[in-house]
């Protein structure tokens, strides 16, 4: 007996991260109206509301919910109804008093059922419900991809942002350095290797500057893209 518990709660331990590892794809993307988001949270709404993929597959969903909504009334199509314009309907519609002949039925209702339509038609319906399926994962998998896409830019633009203002803090203090030597090179209290060295490698920081400034405004225009709006009016 006790072996037997022991048996079942590892089970039950095996069991639980399994069912951990479901997405729950309504949280991929959180819908509008949820306050107090992350500007992380915020951008993934942005980039999945203005990216033309995303309407695409949307499209593609809904027309594949059409698709099974015919392929359900496909029996209908067996189904038919025709009437009969004989002298006595003749007579209703003109009034006349006159004797004439009654035929009958007129109305005819018929039913052809091909021996076919009980394979191909159920068929039918599962390929469409398939085919529907597909557009959902793709959906789903485009979900993922853009949540993933958006984090990783995000991540990259706060990194750029960072390392510029650390290269512009250093630029800022070598200008003040530079223009030290300068002051010293003219008062003939420094050399000039020291002035030359000094003036070297405070181009080498303005570069360096001037690199890290610009892949700060790529990744910024990297988000922008995917996002559809401006930075600024999200931050």
């Amino acid at each position: 007996m006790k072996n037997l518990l022991i048996l079942t709660f590892g089970v039950l331990v095996f069991c639980l991260p399994a069912r951990a590892q479901q997405i729950d794809y309504k949280k991929i993307i959180l819908p509008d109206g949820i306050t107090n988001l992350s500007i992380e949270e915020r951008l993934v709404q942005l980039a999945w509301k203005n990216n033309p993929e995303v309407k695409a597959v949307q499209h593609d969903v809904n027309a594949s919910q059409y698709e099974v909504k015919i392929a359900a009334t496909r029996w209908t199509s067996l189904l038919g109804a025709q009437g009969n314009l004989n002298e006595f309907t003749v007579k209703q519609i003109t009034g006349s008093t006159q004797t004439t002949n009654n035929f009958y039925p007129r109305y005819n209702v018929y039913l052809n059922v091909p021996l076919s339509a009980f394979f191909e038609f159920p068929n039918q319906k599962k390929a469409a419900r398939e085919r529907m399926g597909i557009k959902q994962e793709q959906s789903n998998m485009l979900k993922l991809d853009i949540r993933a896409r958006v984090l990783k830019l995000y991540s990259e633009y706060r990194k750029n942002e960072v390392v510029w203002r650390i290269r512009k803090e250093e630029l800022d203090d070598f200008k003040l350095r530079v223009n030290t030597i300068e002051q010293k090179f003219s008062d003939g209290a420094a050399t000039l290797e020291e002035y030359v060295s000094a003036q070297r490698v405070f181009r080498d920081v303005q570069i360096q500057e001037a690199t890290a400034k610009s892949d700060w405004d790529k990744s910024k225009f990297d988000l922008e893209q995917v996002i559809g709006v401006k930075l600024e009016e999200v931050l």
